[in-house]
């Protein structure tokens, strides 16, 4: 290979252009806070020839390179030395590059002292020095990687979540490191490990019979608060789960196609135990059997139910004719959720949309017996509220949402049953306090109807099919009192309110793109206030949106690719009826770039990169928003550009 050609392949594999997502990208492996190095070598001597030539390169001055400081009138003085046999006439060529790849001057203190050359360091952050002796292919050379601290550098902790392109080698992972306010760094190596290739097959333990199930594998979040999640569904045809864990320790939640099945959690297991577990037997649960009677007496039909206890429910059922229901569950203490959706409730003094919700910490005790349940809803005074909505069009949405939660709605009697008998040994009973979350089509006309509710302070919010002008999308009523009686009300679709704002230094922040998503849309009521509102920053900076009043949204800057300024990411912005105004100074961007390795050192191609804040640090507004995003070439090189924490003064 000729010596040119080497030199633009070395650097093509340190510093790749990006390929910029703006989407999430998940992530894996969990490490402890690391530090960048203020100094000294990141890298090791080379090799190359018939004889196994190597190459050192040491610091003759500064002596070391932590000595090293940048600056108008900064060097570095370098020698290398050879160990091993070389080829005859071999001669010394040397060649430098900052973190962002562009390369740098190298002198000769003397012409005939080949193996000493001068690089200036004149800029803070990463460097690589190569040398290489003697003559393709039979030469060799070596390189030395350091890093020089920018003075009064501030340090600030990132992570990267790293998801390679297929569930084969290498695993998800993540990795928590500082950066250094004022230092770029162009060689930092991400090393993947194989991970643990999960061989989890559920069986039914009567049968021996895999079972079809949704499988969520959690890792338990240590120093960096990143919880990695990982997905998958098991075939019920004794196939492994394809996917792979590095080490760590890990929740597991099993929800069985089967509804006879109940869903099991495992908590708190390493990637090794559930290698381990390999064929995992799973009886059928403790056995649930109810029935939800209105308040004189009469059932509810048709009402689903589910037991919950954190991240493990029980099965889901609803109740027949006779009100009647069984699921089944793992023993622990639940709370209980139950839904009034349809069926006879509305006939029968049960208000639909009536959530009654047992908390846990009060909740039903599960053991291995049977468990028998009677459920009476209280009486409750009820109320109509019409509504008279102008502006909303066609397909709108009405949301209503019970203010304050409603005390003492159910009677729960928990009866438990002796294993062998089929006897009731004892009886608890619990009071059910109740939410209301109903929702309702708006006609043609603008006209909707509640239905029976319980009285109380409800907020009203219309979700509009699509953004109609000149109103907003989604609008809402903060209180509507129907605490008295029936309410007959009108709303009308609010006008949308200006978010407009101005961006420093203005003249690169020309063509940034602002993205403002709703905070707390419902996805399957408002796909119009889901999707972002986005709009151009002008040629001076300045930029305008029409957003929802009465909404909060997330606000994230995007600035022009390739410029000198990171991605901004916004505290939560609630928007009023009046028009607001948002100012804001683009972080300057600090380049982060390096390699993406498999644990063979083989360079992965297509690996998902995002960066995202730590939720304890002060500065960091969103913890789930990324700061930067990209995907690793064909060489494994990834290009980010992070928010640069700055230098202290002096």
């Amino acid at each position: 290979m000729k010596r040119e050609e080497r030199s633009s392949s070395r650097r093509l594999l340190a510093f790749a252009l990006p390929w910029l997502c703006f989407a999430g990208c998940a992530a894996a492996k969990e490490s402890a806070p690391g530090s960048v190095p203020t100094g000294g070598s990141t890298g090791s001597a080379g090799s190359g020839g018939a004889n196994g030539c190597r190459v050192s390169i040491t610091p003759v001055s500064p002596a070391t390179v932590d000595q090293i400081a940048a600056g108008p009138d900064g060097f570095a003085r370098f020698r290398a030395s050879t160990v091993g046999v070389v080829a005859a006439n071999a001669t010394w060529h040397w060649e430098a590059a900052f973190a962002d790849g562009s390369p740098l001057n190298l002198v000769h203190p003397t012409p005939t002292a080949t193996d000493v050359v001068e690089m200036p360091i004149v800029r803070a952050g990463g460097y690589v020095v190569t040398a290489t002796y003697g003559t393709a292919p039979y030469g060799c050379e070596g390189s030395l990687h350091f890093v020089v601290k920018a003075p009064g550098a501030v340090a600030d902790n990132v992570v990267l979540r790293i998801v390679p392109a297929t569930a084969t080698l290498p695993a998800q992972q993540s990795e928590a490191f500082t950066i250094l306010g004022g230092t770029p760094i162009g060689d930092h190596d991400l090393h993947l490990a194989d991970g643990t290739s999960l061989t989890l097959i559920p069986r039914r333990s009567a049968t021996g019979v895999p079972i079809a199930a949704y499988v969520r594998i959690t890792q338990v979040p240590s120093g960096t608060g990143i919880r990695l999640v990982h997905e998958a569904h098991v075939a019920g045809d004794g196939s492994p789960i394809p996917l792979r864990l590095p080490p760590g320790q890990y929740d597991v939640l099993i929800v069985p196609d089967d509804d006879q099945i109940a869903p099991l959690l495992l908590s708190a297991r390493s990637d090794v135990d559930l290698l381990n577990l390999g064929n995992m037997p799973m009886d059928d649960g403790v056995p649930i059997t109810g029935q939800v009677m209105d308040p004189s007496g009469a059932p509810v039909v048709n009402a689903p139910i589910v037991l919950r206890s954190g991240a493990l429910s029980s099965t889901l059922a609803r109740t027949d004719a006779q009100g009647q229901f069984t699921v089944r569950a793992r023993a622990g203490t639940f709370g209980l959720a139950l839904a009034t959706t349809t069926g006879k409730s509305a006939a029968l003094a049960v208000p639909t949309g009536t959530e009654i919700n047992l908390p846990t910490g009060m909740g039903i005790a599960i053991a291995a017996a049977p468990v028998q349940l009677a459920i009476r809803l209280a009486t409750t005074q009820t109320a109509n509220l019409g509504f008279k909505i102008s502006g909303a069009g066609a397909n709108a949405k009405l949301l209503l949402e019970s203010l304050q939660e409603i005390a003492n709605a159910a009677q729960v009697n928990v009866s438990t049953t002796g294993a062998a008998t089929g006897t009731v040994t004892g009886t608890v009973t619990i009071s059910a306090n109740a939410r209301i979350h109903v929702e309702r089509d708006v006609a043609v006309d603008g006209s909707s109807a509640s239905g029976a509710l319980p009285r109380a302070h409800y907020r009203a919010t219309v979700f509009a099919a699509g953004a109609i002008t000149p109103f907003a999308s989604v609008s809402t009523r903060g209180d509507v009192d129907a605490s008295a009686g029936d309410v007959a009300t009108t709303m009308a679709m609010a006008s949308p309110v200006m978010l407009t704002g101005t961006l420093s230094p203005r003249a690169e922040s020309q063509d940034a793109r602002v993205f403002a998503l709703d905070a707390h849309a419902e996805v399957a009521l408002a796909p119009a206030a889901v999707s972002p509102f986005v709009a151009s920053v002008n040629g001076t900076g300045d930029f305008s949106l029409a957003v929802n009043p009465f909404r909060s949204y997330r606000v994230i800057i995007e600035p022009p690719a390739g410029g000198l300024f990171a991605r901004q990411v916004l505290p939560s912005v609630p928007i009023a009826a009046a028009p607001m105004v948002l100012t804001s100074t683009l972080p300057r961007g600090l380049l982060h770039a390096g390699k993406v390795f498999d644990a063979h050192q083989a360079p992965v191609a297509g690996a998902a990169i995002a960066a995202y804040c730590l939720a304890n640090r002060p500065n960091c507004a969103d913890p789930e928003s990324p700061l930067a995003e990209t995907v690793s070439a064909l060489d494994g090189s990834y290009r980010l550009t992070l928010p640069d924490p700055g230098v202290s003064p002096p």
